[in-house]
C-alpha cells in the first residue's frame, strides 16, 4: 500500500443536519444523539478504536564517548564521558532496497553521493540554521518573489539557486521519484496532468471543489523528516535530507508567521513530490470517504475534487460530505479555504483544474476567446505589444497554450494554430 501499512481509521462525531446546520449543544452528562433530520451514513462516523500508524517504531538516539561520524551533535547534557549523540539508529536497508533507493547512513556518505565536499553540504543544508537572518540574506540559497493572490494575501515564491537546485534535482530523480504516491494524487508527477485529474469527473451530476489554504508553507520540516524516515533512512539522514529540501524565510512583516519555520518552498523541484507523499494519509482517508458516498476523489496539489451521481446530488448528501471533508482536513493538520469551496451542479459550467468536464474534456469559451484575441492582436500589431508578462520566449509560450487547447478541442485548436502561423516573428 505504498509507504505505510494503514489500519482502518474511523473518526468520531455525527453528520450535520440537513442544509449543513450544526448540531445543537447538549447538557453535560447526557448522551449525544444524532438529530432526527440528519442523513444516515451507515455508521461511518463512529469513534475510532485505532489510528493509522507507520510500520516502524521510534528508536531513541544513543550517547557515545567518541564522535561516531562527522558533524555528529554533542550531547547537551553529557552523562559521564558520553559526549556525542549517535542518531544512526533505525537504518532499514531492506526498505531502501524495496524502493531502489541509495544506501546512505552518514553525512560523509551523503556528501560522497551528492559529489560535493562535506563543508559545502553543511553550507547548503544550513546546518547551523543562521542563513535566514538579515545579515546573511545575501548568502541564502533561494531567490524570493512575492506574488499577490487573487483573493487576498501574499504568496512567496522561493526558487533555489543553481547549486542547491542541482542537489534537489538529484534527490528528486534518485529518491523521491522511486516512491509511489497515492493514486488519487495527480499534481506534478510522471504520467499525470491536469487532464488526468479532470477526466474522472466528466459527466457527473455534481462536482465539489475544496481548496487547501497555504498548502506548501504548512508542510513543515517535521513532516518531511517523517517521509524520509518511512523510506528507511536513519534519524541523522532524515534531518540532512529534510534540511536540503526545506527553507526558512527571513523576517518580513508582509509574510504570515508560518513562513518563519522550515517548510517546503514553493519553487523547489522537490516540493511537489514531497507534498504528495506528505498527503498520503489525507488521500487515503478522503478516498475512503468518497467510496462511502459512491463518489470519485482526486487531488491536484492543493485542489481537492469530488464528483458523483444521484447518490451525491441531494443537498443533504452534499452537506454531509463537505462536513466530513472539513473534519478530515483539520484532523490531518491542514486548513480548508472556505472562500474557494464550490458545489457545481450539472446545469452550470463545471471546471476542474481549468478544464470543463460537463460532457467531455473541453476548454472554456472565455479562455478560448482571450487566447484568440491575443493571437489576433499579435498578427495585427506585432507580438511585442502582447507580451505583457515579459515572457523570455513568448513564441514558445503561445505555442504551448495553443497545444493545450488542441488537446482538449481539436477544432478550436486548429483555428488558433492558423492565427499563430500568421504571426510575423522578429528574427
Amino acid at each position: 500500500m505504498g509507504l505505510f501499512d494503514f489500519l482502518s481509521r474511523i473518526f468520531g462525531g455525527s453528520p450535520p443536519a440537513a442544509g449543513g446546520a450544526p448540531s445543537p449543544s447538549r447538557p453535560v452528562g447526557t448522551k449525544k444523539q444524532a438529530p432526527e433530520n440528519s442523513y444516515d451514513l451507515g455508521g461511518y462516523f463512529r469513534r475510532p478504536k485505532k489510528r493509522y500508524r507507520a510500520t516502524f517504531s521510534y528508536e531513541p538516539p544513543k550517547y557515545v564517548r567518541n564522535e561516531p561520524y562527522a558533524m555528529a551533535r554533542r550531547a547537551f547534557y553529557p552523562q559521564d564521558d558520553h559526549q556525542f549523540v549517535d542518531k544512526s539508529a533505525g537504518y532499514r536497508p531492506h526498505v531502501l532496497a524495496k524502493y531502489n533507493l541509495p544506501q546512505i547512513r552518514t553525512p560523509e556518505e551523503l556528501a560522497l553521493w551528492l559529489a560535493v565536499p562535506l563543508k559545502t553540504l553543511v553550507w547548503l543544508a544550513d546546518y547551523y540554521d543562521d542563513l535566514w537572518q538579515e545579515p546573511a540574506r545575501k548568502k541564502n540559497h533561494y531567490h524570493y518573489k512575492k506574488v499577490q493572490k487573487r483573493s487576498s494575501g501574499v504568496r512567496l515564491i522561493e526558487a533555489p539557486k543553481a547549486i542547491l537546485k542541482t542537489i534537489q534535482k538529484r534527490i528528486l530523480h534518485e529518491i523521491l521519484d522511486h516512491v509511489p504516491a497515492h493514486p488519487a494524487a495527480h499534481g506534478i508527477r510522471k504520467g499525470s496532468s491536469i487532464l488526468s485529474n479532470a477526466s474522472p469527473h466528466v459527466g457527473k451530476k455534481v462536482v465539489i471543489k475544496v481548496d487547501l489554504a497555504d498548502f506548501y508553507p504548512r508542510l513543515v520540516m517535521k513532516r518531511v523528516k517523517a517521509m524520509f524516515r518511512a523510506m528507511g533512512y536513519n534519524v541523522e539522514m532524515c534531518a540532512w535530507l529534510a534540511k536540503l529540501c526545506t527553507n526558512k524565510a527571513g523576517y518580513d512583516r508582509d509574510l504570515p508567521q508560518f513562513y518563519y519555520r522550515r517548510h517546503l518552498p514553493q519553487g523547489a523541484p522537490t516540493s511537489p513530490a514531497l507534498a504528495n507523499l506528505c498527503c498520503f494519509g489525507l488521500d487515503v482517508r478522503l478516498s475512503g470517504l468518497a467510496k462511502k458516498f459512491n463518489a470519485t476523489y482526486t487531488r491536484y496539489a492543493d485542489d481537492l475534487t469530488f464528483s458523483g451521481g444521484e447518490d451525491l446530488a441531494s443537498p443533504e448528501r452534499t452537506a454531509a460530505l463537505l462536513w466530513a471533508v472539513r473534519k478530515i482536513i483539520r484532523d490531518e493538520r491542514f486548513y480548508a479555504n472556505a472562500l474557494k469551496t464550490r458545489v457545481l451542479r450539472k446545469g452550470t459550467r463545471q471546471i476542474v483544474t481549468g478544464v470543463v468536464v460537463n460532457q467531455k474534456l473541453n476548454v472554456s469559451r472565455s479562455e478560448f476567446d482571450r487566447l484568440k484575441a491575443v493571437l489576433t492582436n499579435c498578427v495585427r500589431k506585432g507580438p511585442a505589444t502582447q507580451n505583457r508578462h515579459k515572457h523570455p520566449n513568448f513564441k514558445a509560450h503561445l505555442q504551448g497554450r495553443v497545444a493545450h487547447v488542441t488537446r482538449l478541442n481539436p477544432a478550436r485548436g486548429a483555428k488558433l494554430q492558423r492565427l499563430l502561423d500568421k504571426i510575423a516573428w522578429a528574427s
